[in-house]
């Protein structure tokens, strides 16, 4: 029983644990401010050229008085859920625990129902046991690499704003701007540090042989430094630089935002059912509700309820056991297409599924290796696209400057991970677990390696 309520005691301190944020600028906003804001130059040092502070900014709806038919906040928005709905719902493993047991009332007591300790990640049928408890812990930390395959160090996510439609002339789509001042382009180049840490306390209880009942508490830090490089692209006042420049006429200036979030993420409530019994396991009904607990604005949480409902399959052949799990999450605060993008972003519904093994090859250690897949329903996908701006200089030359920048795509995104994992007993009923998480496709966010450790003990 000790063990029982220093279990609740720490699931409680983390409930009750406050959000915290070093900073004022919401991470669901970060992005779109550094992104997006607009750049003010200095005043034109070319002599004879009239005043005035070149001001650029993003195509926003797609304004056909500037001259281009796109909308630039699409993008970071789009950025903004894809962070959303991985951040907020990363796979914090299994509640179920190592150690399953079945009461054999011919010997008055409970018996191990396989010899193999598991994976931490994916489901088997195998229940804890009637009156059993399963409680410990998990941590994992991931710091991403890249986004929909675009490295996130070195600038290769780039948005470009163009010249503030000034003087009068009204620009017309396709045409080069007018005045031909105008025509210039400012280029952002992102390098973004994102990394999440999760802390999962969890607590499962066997109602019944063929029942378990589970809770899963993570605490979030989630810590995102942006960067962003600015530079005058001059298409069309090559011939005259001092009429765009930062201070000090130089082509390019540097600017940074950080923000720092931390606390309670969306708590899970989860059940299992075995309704079909096999030797080593047999198929079961899993069912998990994601609670909307987390601060959405600082992509802590979903912002909405999810519901998940899965099937699980899994048998023992002596030391080896497979298992598949296969099932559908439903969101509340999910929407479809680029209507449904918004600063605090929805999550969509996803398709999930798992399958691997587990094996024990050693009465003390089980590896496992399992493949998890999440199809984001209806997200989008990030695509490069080529970007053509028309200008003219101040000569009468006509020209056309090409770049690459984002540009969002209806559709399905498919996260898929390979999962490494020990389990090792080093007495009784507890477990010590290690696993590494290694992304196999480009979408999405990508950390290269994952690693997570974990602790649960049976009793």
């Amino acid at each position: 029983m000790k063990a029982v309520r220093f279990a609740l005691a720490l699931v409680l301190c983390m409930v009750l644990a406050p959000a915290s944020a070093s900073a004022h600028t919401l991470l669901s906003e970060l992005l779109l401010k550094i992104l997006l804001s607009d750049v003010v130059l200095a005043p034109p040092t070319s002599p004879g050229f009239q005043s005035h502070e070149a001001h650029f900014r993003p195509i926003l709806g797609g304004e056909v008085l500037s001259g281009f038919e796109i909308n630039q906040l699409e993008v970071p928005l789009a950025i903004n859920s894809i962070m959303a709905s991985q951040l907020a719902t990363i796979p914090v493993g299994s509640s179920s625990g190592g150690f399953s047991y079945k009461f054999d009332s011919s010997l008055g007591s409970f018996t191990r129902e396989s010899g193999s300790f598991g994976s931490a990640f994916v489901e088997r049928a195998l229940t804890a046991g009637r009156g059993r408890w399963n409680a410990g812990f998990n941590f994992q930390r991931a710091t991403y690499d890249t986004l929909e395959g675009q490295d996130l160090d070195n600038g290769d996510v780039r948005i470009y704003l163009v010249h503030q439609d000034c003087c009068g002339a009204v620009n017309q789509p396709g045409a080069p701007p007018n005045p031909f001042f105008e025509g210039d382009v400012i280029e952002n180049r992102l390098s973004l540090d994102l990394t999440s840490s999760i802390f999962s306390a969890f607590l499962n209880y066997g109602v019944t042989d063929r029942l378990d009942v589970g809770l899963v508490v993570p605490l979030v830090t989630i810590d995102m430094n942006a960067s962003v490089q600015a530079t005058v692209i001059r298409l069309a006042t090559g011939d005259n630089p001092g009429i765009h420049a930062f201070e000090g006429g130089a082509l390019t200036k540097t600017f940074s935002e950080s923000s720092r979030a931390q606390g309670l993420g969306d708590i899970l409530l989860r059940g299992k059912f075995r309704f079909f019994d096999a030797p080593g396991g047999g198929m079961a009904a899993g069912i998990d509700v994601r609670l909307p607990t987390g601060d959405s604005e600082q992509l802590l949480g979903t912002g909405g309820t999810q519901v998940k409902v899965a099937f699980i399959g899994s048998m023992g052949q002596g030391p080896f056991s497979p298992h598949v799990n296969m099932g559908y999450t439903f969101s509340s605060s999910g929407g479809s297409g680029a209507e449904s993008l918004s600063v605090s972003p929805n999550v969509s519904d996803e398709f999930n599924y798992a399958a691997g093994f587990d094996t024990a090859v050693h009465p003390r250690l089980t590896v496992s290796a399992d493949i998890l897949g999440r199809v984001l329903r209806d997200i989008g996908r990030l695509v490069p696209t080529a970007r053509q701006f028309p200008f003219v200089t101040a000569t009468g030359s006509f020209g056309t400057g090409t770049f690459e920048e984002f540009s969002r795509r209806d559709g399905d995104m498919n996260l898929l991970v390979s999962v490494l994992g020990l389990r090792y007993n080093p007495r009784g009923n507890l477990l010590i677990s290690a696993e590494v998480l290694l992304p196999v496709t480009k979408a999405g966010l990508r950390d290269k390696l994952t690693p997570v450790i974990g602790i649960d003990y049976s009793f």
